[in-house]
């Protein structure tokens, strides 16, 4: 298991926990975990570095083990300059390797033509060799060639999440040699991004109503689906159907979820939910905004 920053060993979700640092003359002297109005100092090790970019209102820590380096940059919560929140953290493997104690382990790509489309695990233990087709996120991106540098690049809830893998021999399997995720940052909206890959749904729109709801299996079967009582779905703004709002309404407490259409195919996928009923749509496109447009085509 790879080794982390402080920050990455709270137990917490670094994508919505918040940090405040002490920073003299000579850099980083203390680190704190900030929940509410409770403050927990972190233990930093020997072998953690820091970089302050007081412009930027950034705080970079790296961790460097024989392995692997790991790094995480916060930055400034624009409202209160006192404690940040992580915008990225990156692993890189020092020597990318697939051979490990028993065998090998590493990737081989299925691709059409020379594009490639997914996949596979290819683990050999001493004479045995088994190969798993592995899933991939609807909304992943592959980029580059079999014989080079390969990255994919998929979005899950408000991270992009980018792996580049390499050849560590000639022809040979491939293997992870960074993997960086970059947090999407709210800034003032007040509907979050939470995108949901595997909520997919087809839906068939007449005027502002849906009119039927077609769950998507992960290799694309659509099963018709009757809402129960009490769900509703319709258009966020009339005749618009890129976003479209599902309800749900029990009593006098009603909750919804946020679905924004392909432009690649047509569907739609969560990429949000929450009390009430309020969309903000500026505050989601903004967002959304951050996104690869590759990928954001495939939500």
């Amino acid at each position: 298991m790879l080794d982390f920053p402080s920050g990455l060993r709270t137990g917490h979700n670094s994508a919505s926990a918040s940090f405040g640092f002490t920073i003299g003359a000579s850099g980083v002297t203390a680190m704190n975990l900030v929940m509410g109005t409770k403050i927990i100092p972190l233990k930093i090790p020997a072998n953690e570095k820091f970089v302050v970019d007081a412009v930027a209102g950034t705080v970079k820590a790296t961790f460097t083990t024989a392995k692997s380096t790991a790094a995480v940059v916060y930055g400034q919560d624009p409202a209160n300059k006192s404690i940040y929140h992580v915008l990225s953290e990156t692993t890189t493997i020092t020597a990318p390797t697939t051979t490990t104690a028993h065998g090998t382990e590493g990737y081989s790509f299925i691709t059409t033509g020379s594009v490639v489309t997914g996949l596979q695990e290819v683990t050999t233990h001493k004479t045995t060799t088994t190969t798993q087709t592995l899933h991939v996120s609807p909304n992943a991106v592959f980029t580059g060639a079999v014989g080079s540098t390969i990255t994919e690049t998929s979005v899950h809830g408000n991270s992009i999440v980018t792996t580049t893998f390499v050849q560590p021999v000639a022809n040979g399997l491939y293997v992870e040699q960074t993997h960086n995720i970059t947090l999407i940052q709210a800034g003032t909206a007040t509907t979050l991004l939470d995108i949901e890959p595997l909520d997919h749904l087809k839906l068939t729109l007449s005027g502002n109503s849906v009119t039927q709801i077609q769950a998507l299996s992960r290799s694309g079967v659509a099963t018709t689906i009757t809402p129960h009582s009490g769900v509703a779905f319709q258009e966020v703004t009339a005749g618009d159907p890129r976003f479209v709002e599902e309800t749900y309404t029990n009593g006098t407490h009603t909750t919804y979820k946020l679905f924004l259409q392909s432009s690649a195919d047509g569907t739609y996928t969560e990429i949000a939910h929450g009390t009430g009923t309020s969309i903000d749509l500026v505050g989601i496109n903004a967002q959304l905004s951050h996104i690869p447009a590759a990928n954001l085509a495939l939500i």
